[in-house]
């Protein structure tokens, strides 16, 4: 039996969370022992993790805290356990050959990336560098500083020489698409054999279609950093007059529902419907025809497959490599990242061709038995026997 140690800052209920749940409900009965080792555990989720982690350990460590100091600490938690396999989740604590020596003798090390590689570069590219002083120094920025990024790569880079030591030192480092498997690659072909694809499963789901009405959906956290659905309600005003018996349902909770919603009112958006957070988003996706995303960024974009389980086709930016591979092959409609006009004419004509809607729902039967939990488990079964 190999015991595997998961080090996970906080276990919120996320979608990591959701994630590396489904795999161990999986793998527990195929002769893996998991101890979950966590600095935040919401009450709400303890019954749960405690009834499908071996052992739980809420350590007073930091873990959120990425640092030397960190590591050190966490090897003193991981030592006693006397794991074979750590599977860092979310967080890559430097010095990993350190965590390596409290594991027993031929012990591994695995990264698991949740999102976008160096989506840190994008983030200082897109939030952080852009200055609002005026004209002069927004060219300057554009010139200097994005447009670098854009060819050069130069914050990517930057990033990426920060993390050499620590992709010298993992074992694995496992991304959710086979994109992000190449990008890591390209800039690190002296270790391109540690990178590893693995899609995360579909969640469970009894797949039962409503009968479908003229309702476009989003679903997610309403968040202007990532989600973006400030641009949706801005796509929606410029088709609305066009498509007067279609509804916008806007499903999830976040810091900008109250701007949204001022959004929506002084677009004069009377179809909108902000149904706040569910806890059974499928009951929504199965009356929904079209679910809507216009993330600026999006690591996976779960609820896309979501969607395909109840027969909702999905469009959305191609805002990462992540999305582009879920809706590759017309399993969807992808648009150019922040074409706002374009998107609107694509989603106007999913909405008025209902033939079309049938055929791209028709190809996601094959893609769905690809991201099947117990296929996807079997890879992880294999990947940790391969270590």
């Amino acid at each position: 039996m190999k015991r595997i140690a998961i080090l996970l800052p906080g276990y919120l209920g996320g979608g990591a969370e959701t994630v590396t749940d489904a795999i161990v409900s999986q793998l527990k009965h195929r002769g893996f022992e998991f101890i979950l080792i966590t600095s935040k555990l919401i009450e709400e989720c303890r019954p749960k993790v405690e009834s499908l982690y071996d052992r739980v350990i809420v350590t007073e460590v930091q873990m959120d805290h990425v640092n030397q100091k960190t590591t050190r600490l966490l090897v003193d938690v991981v030592r006693p356990l006397k794991a074979d396999i750590i599977w860092m989740l979310c967080c890559p604590y430097p010095n990993p050959g350190l965590l390596r020596s409290a594991l027993n003798s031929g012990g591994k090390v695995v990264f698991h990336l949740h999102s976008i590689p160096y989506y840190e570069a994008m983030f200082k590219d897109h939030y952080v560098k852009m200055p609002d002083h005026g004209p002069n120094d927004y060219y300057r920025w554009y010139i200097y500083k994005h447009l670098k990024q854009k060819f050069l790569k130069i914050y990517t880079w930057r990033f990426r020489r920060l993390q050499a030591p620590f992709l010298h030192e993992i074992d694995r480092y496992v991304v959710l698409c086979k994109g992000y498997a190449r990008t890591l690659r390209l800039m690190n072909p002296l270790r391109r054999h540690k990178f590893v694809t693995m899609y995360n499963p579909a969640p469970k789901s009894d797949c039962a279609v409503a009968p479908k009405r003229k309702e476009l959906i989003f679903v997610g956290r309403l968040s202007h950093m990532d989600k973006r659905v400030d641009n949706l309600l801005k796509i929606f005003s410029l088709i609305t007059d066009k498509h007067p018996d279609w509804t916008l349902k806007i499903v999830g909770d976040g810091p900008d529902r109250a701007n949204l919603e001022r959004m929506a009112a002084d677009l004069g958006l009377e179809r909108v419907e902000f149904c706040g957070f569910s806890t059974n988003p499928a009951e929504h996706l199965k009356t929904a025809s079209i679910l809507c995303l216009t993330s600026d960024l999006e690591g996976w974009g779960m609820v896309l497959i979501e969607a395909m389980q109840h027969g909702v086709v999905p469009i959305a930016f191609k805002c990462s490599d992540g999305v582009k591979e879920v809706l590759a092959n017309g399993r969807g409609v992808l648009v150019s990242h922040k074409h706002r006009h374009a998107y609107a004419r694509k989603l106007s004509k999913l909405m008025t061709d209902e033939a079309l809607r049938r055929k791209i729902c028709s190809r996601h039967a094959e893609f769905l038995a690809e991201v099947n939990i117990d296929r996807v488990a079997d890879r992880w079964e294999e990947f940790f026997n391969s270590l």
